[in-house]
Order: C-alpha cells, then sequence, then structure tokens
C-alpha cells in the first residue's frame, strides 16, 4: 500500500492525481473480485453441507464445525461496504475506467491452478498470412481459453513477439504453444505428418458448414487474411474445407471471431465424444 504525505501529495499535477486515483479504483475492483469468489466458495461448502444433511452422514458435525469458524456475516458486510465505495469511484471516473485496457476485468489464476497440467484440446490453427496484429492477438487469447494445443503463425503473420500482438492477447500469447513457418504449405504437412485432418475455414461454394463435420478427433484449422482469404494454392493441401453459415448481407466474418466459433464447435464435439466414451 502507497501512502503520501500532503507535502508530496500536492506537488503532483491533477493529471498525475487522477492517474493515482485511477490506479487505486482498479486495486478496488480487482478486491472485490477476489472476496466475490470467496463468498461463492463458502455458498458452494454451504450446499454441500445441505446435501450431506440431507443423506444424514456421518461427515456432517466435523464440516459443520469449519464452517461456523468463517466469518460469512462479516465477509458479507465488507463486500457491500467496498461496493459502496466502488459505486463512488465508479460515477467519479466514469471516462478513464472505460479508457482502460480490460486486463482489471480478467479473473485472477492462482499459482496453483495455473500449474495444472491440464489436458489440451487437439486443435491447430494455422494462421496464413494474417495482417493484422490485432487480430492474431485475439486468436490467442480463444486459444489460451480454450487450451488448444498450439498456434502456427505463417508468412507475414505477426507473431506473439509483435506488441499489438501482446497488447490484444494480453498475456494469454505466454500460455500458448506456438510456431512460425516460414510458408503456410509447410505448417499443413507438418500438422497431417503429425495425424491432424486439416481443414480450410473458408467460405466455398457447396462446401458442408462446421456443423456438419466430424471434428472430435485431431483438426487443423487454417484461416486466411483478412482481405484474400486463404491462398488457393494451401486450400488444395488441405483434407477439406469447411465454412460458418451465414446469412447476412456481408459473405464473411472477421477472422478472429470467425476462429472462436469454429474452436467453441471443435471443443463441443470433442467433449461430446470423450464423454460418450
Amino acid at each position: 500500500m502507497i501512502k503520501y504525505t500532503q507535502k508530496k501529495w500536492e506537488s503532483f499535477t491533477d493529471s498525475k492525481k487522477r492517474n493515482i486515483l485511477t490506479a487505486s479504483f482498479l486495486k478496488l475492483e480487482q478486491a472485490l473480485q477476489h472476496m466475490q469468489a470467496t463468498l461463492q466458495s463458502y455458498e458452494e461448502f454451504c450446499s454441500l453441507l445441505e446435501l450431506l444433511e440431507s443423506e444424514g452422514s456421518a461427515l456432517l458435525p466435523e464440516f459443520k464445525r469449519l464452517a461456523e469458524r468463517l466469518d460469512f456475516k462479516g465477509l458479507k458486510q465488507e463486500i457491500a461496504d467496498k461496493r459502496k465505495i466502488y459505486q463512488q469511484y465508479r460515477e467519479n471516473f466514469n471516462d478513464e475506467i472505460v479508457g482502460q485496457k480490460d486486463f482489471h476485468f480478467l479473473p485472477v489464476i492462482s499459482q496453483q491452478d495455473s500449474e495444472k497440467d491440464a489436458p489440451k484440446l487437439p486443435v491447430i490453427l494455422i494462421l496464413d498470412n494474417l495482417r493484422s496484429a490485432f487480430n492474431v492477438g485475439s486468436i490467442f487469447r480463444t486459444a489460451e481459453c480454450l487450451n488448444i494445443e498450439e498456434v502456427w503463425c505463417c508468412g507475414y503473420t505477426p507473431t506473439p513477439n509483435s506488441h499489438n500482438v501482446q497488447n490484444t492477447a494480453m498475456g494469454t500469447e505466454k500460455y500458448v504453444a506456438h510456431r512460425h513457418f516460414g510458408e503456410t504449405k509447410e505448417a499443413i504437412v507438418s500438422a497431417q505428418e503429425k495425424g491432424f485432418t486439416v481443414y480450410a475455414l473458408e467460405t466455398v461454394v457447396d462446401c458442408p458448414t462446421i456443423y456438419e463435420a466430424d471434428l472430435s478427433g485431431n483438426i487443423a484449422f487454417v484461416l486466411g487474411n483478412e482481405a484474400l482469404g486463404i491462398d488457393p494454392k494451401n486450400i488444395v493441401l488441405c483434407d477439406g474445407c469447411l465454412q460458418l453459415p451465414i446469412s447476412g448481407w456481408k459473405n464473411s466474418l472477421n477472422v478472429a471471431v470467425a476462429c472462436a466459433v469454429a474452436c467453441f464447435e471443435a471443443q463441443r464435439q470433442i467433449v461430446e465424444s470423450t464423454s460418450c466414451c
């Protein structure tokens, strides 16, 4: 916690004071997130106690004693008090907060949780000469959220070394395995050699949609340039083409959005196939 003397505080410009107060707000907001998570954990614990009670479990007295030691009422009051302060801050610093990046909205993962060896979603994303670092950063963010196996940047696609990629990925690029290929065809062949079925995600006449394809195995999606799409020379190397059903006037989605839709459908099919076994 940083404290300033009156003399030091008065030496700051109004702009610096506002920046300090805005940073204080963000800390408060993050603290509220943690407290709310604690409250939710307590309520979850209480619901489990109710299940123990309904079955007359011998474990009930032991865990009830543990629950009584938690200052549940005190926690609720503390959250309520801090929310009042939060609302006052929010009204006074609305413009500054809206202009901030959304780092402070992202839930904080504990070091213990981040070290868990969660199984990777067997999906590789092959980026065929994307021009926008912001789209690439968004793709990395989706890849991290779904714990996707790898992202392969091909040609002049910006890599995570790019400041603008990092700016949009918001730190998620550190947790996603990635490689760079000089040419997309090398990445396609490499994915096929690894046993992945490679699909070009492209608007092609009469090709099936992602909802009609079997995506329950090892899948690689090739995503094309924002203006030119996937190079036709690379499309013919793929095992097939898939498209997203579009019914509006604009016949395509932003590449990062299309990637997210395809990846979530692959995740759905993979989860269903594994749960059925």
